[in-house]
């Protein structure tokens, strides 16, 4: 049985409302998303009930910044191209919600293409 062990970039492209750019993403492991939840959660008590709060904001935002390794095609408001840098990326993330779901869609369909690849392989 074949199964990957190290990670791997991939390009996509992303399109929203017509406007198209492309990303050099790394999907995370399952490791690495547990330990972002797990960092950008804390246990809550109230009324002696112990429960567990995420931030989910912040959860996002370094999610992002992980998974998106470059970029081209990315302009700020006025038609300035943005670098791809941890401070754009977070700016990205905070303020355009759906492009961010777009790219962690993304980032998941490379999973699930390449576990299905690999269980193809492995059936030859």
């Amino acid at each position: 049985m074949r199964l990957r062990t190290e990670k791997r970039s991939f390009w996509v492209k992303i399109e929203i409302g017509g406007a198209v750019c492309d990303l050099e993403v790394s999907p995370l492991s399952s490791k690495e998303v547990r330990e972002l939840v797990q960092k950008h959660t804390k246990s809550r008590f109230n009324r002696g009930q112990k429960g567990d709060e995420t931030d989910e904001l912040a959860l996002r935002l370094e999610r992002f910044d992980k998974t998106v390794l470059n970029w081209e095609g990315i302009f700020d408001v006025e038609n300035h191209p943005l670098e791809c840098t941890g401070e754009n990326k977070k700016r990205i993330a905070e303020f355009n919600h759906d492009f961010v779901l777009a790219v962690f869609e993304a980032t998941e369909d490379i999973n699930i293409t390449l576990n299905t690849e690999t269980q193809e392989e492995q059936k030859k």
